[in-house]
């Protein structure tokens, strides 16, 4: 279901921020932390259904070391369409090394992750950063997945203003992002960087507008507010899902929520319980 909706409902993006991709044996605690038969799966099945051919890059995690199932290992990953992107060449990262953004234009880890052994990443996802080179140009792309709102008071309970106490973790999470969003637009204020993934969050909560700042561009903020929802919970339409793009992209980038999950159930045929969300740069 996955390889179709990438094939016929997202028309094979060159790009593709993947998370809670589990490893190659799933739930089963072996140790094993290896994902490399799962993103086969689906990439011989996008091949199979007649979409783009495409590769893998991912970093695999510390055994239970970021959340999720016990033995899941669950992480965020990318797969991108070899035959019109490339990852730009360097050493890939360890699950512990940190990637940062040289003078000379490149990640010093390729993929690399975001200072991984930061406390706000503790029992959760590291976000995963790489560069990719399209038609000449260079991408920051970051994956995400921020811890969930679990613990969290109800929005609409007996207590008012409900106290979000995950908010907490996410706040930490988006400082450090933002950090390295900073730290590359201080060497090249042109830039061209993408976070995206499940941020567990509303685009006016207070963690996404410290994401933000003043150097990025939320998409999902120029979706028409009737169509801006990627999950559902206790009635609530909400967006959960997003994807920022540097200010210098923001203009040149078209967004769309393709809604073939969360408005449905399995029994309909639905993948998921989110919808994903494309974007389209044209620069």
């Amino acid at each position: 279901k996955i390889a179709q909706a990438i094939v016929e409902n997202l028309n094979s993006p060159n790009i593709i921020g993947l998370t809670e991709v589990q490893d190659n044996d799933g739930s089963t605690n072996s140790g094993n932390t290896d994902a490399s038969e799962s993103y086969l799966t689906l990439i011989n099945k996008i091949k199979e259904l007649g979409g783009a051919d495409y590769a893998f890059t991912d970093i695999a995690p510390q055994n239970n070391q970021d959340g999720g199932a016990p033995g899941g290992n669950i992480r965020v990953g990318f797969l991108y369409d070899k035959n019109r992107v490339s990852l730009v060449e360097a050493p890939k990262g360890t699950a512990t090394e940190a990637v940062t953004y040289e003078n000379d234009g490149k990640l010093t880890l390729n993929p690399g992750r975001i200072d991984p052994n930061n406390e706000a990443f503790e029992d959760s996802r590291k976000p995963l950063a790489a560069q990719f080179m399209f038609n000449g140009k260079s991408y920051i792309v970051v994956a995400n997945h921020f811890n969930s709102k679990g613990g969290d008071q109800p929005l609409f309970g007996k207590n008012q203003p409900p106290v979000l106490s995950s908010e907490v973790q996410r706040m930490k999470i988006a400082k450090v992002v933002n950090d390295f969003v900073k730290d590359i637009q201080a060497k090249d204020k042109n830039a061209n960087i993408v976070l995206l993934g499940d941020f567990n969050d509303f685009e006016f909560s207070t963690p996404l507008k410290m994401l933000k700042g003043k150097e990025l561009t939320n998409m999902i903020e120029k979706v028409n507010e009737k169509e801006r929802y990627t999950y559902m919970y206790q009635g609530n339409s909400q967006v959960l899902d997003h994807i920022f793009v540097s200010n210098n992209l923001a203009r040149s980038t078209k967004v769309d929520i393709v809604h073939i999950n969360s408005s449905f159930m399995e029994e309909h045929g639905r993948a998921s319980d989110h919808d994903p969300v494309l974007i389209q740069i044209s620069k």
